[in-house]
């Protein structure tokens, strides 16, 4: 899923706002510490980048790294 989305991720494409949406949705947050690496570890920091790129993030990021630190609730690094 990451995979095949990350081509959207365009801050100029108009299929951005969907696929953060999507993102926000499936993205994977709630794993066991021993299973980040393969969950938002994957992602955190490209996600964590986008907060520069734009003056004001989307809403669907917003929610995906507010859902994300709920989840890991410590255990980021």
């Amino acid at each position: 899923m990451l995979d095949e989305w990350k081509q959207y991720l365009c801050m100029h494409s108009e299929k951005y706002p969907r696929y953060m949406e999507y993102f926000s949705l499936f993205l994977p947050t709630l794993l066991p510490p021993e299973e980040h690496e393969f969950g938002f570890k994957l992602w955190f920091d490209d996600f964590i980048d986008m907060l520069n790129w734009f003056p004001v993030p989307s809403t669907s990021l917003l929610n995906l790294l507010t859902r994300l630190a709920e989840d890991v609730n410590g255990w980021l690094y």
